[in-house]
């Protein structure tokens, strides 16, 4: 992985340009939850790090991740 630093005025925030090697199965994940949510790679990418960073968070804390079910079962997600 390369990291190169960039700054930009986008939300007057800071970027970093960040070129990563995935494998295909990967980015395929990453298209179809972009085109199912009608947004860019770059934010598929951004939502799944948010996302990983609070289950992380919440997992620290000894918190449980359920997932409700449609016929309102509950199934807990185990991380290893």
């Amino acid at each position: 992985m390369s990291i190169k630093e960039k700054s930009t005025d986008q939300d007057t925030s800071q970027t970093k340009r960040v070129s990563v090697s995935l494998p295909l199965n990967t980015i395929e994940q990453l298209d179809q939850i972009a085109r199912r949510h009608g947004i860019t790679m770059t934010d598929a990418i951004r939502r799944a790090v948010a996302t990983e960073a609070y289950l992380d968070n919440e997992l620290q804390e000894n918190s449980k991740i359920l997932i409700q079910k449609s016929d309102n079962s509950l199934t807990e997600v185990i991380f290893r």
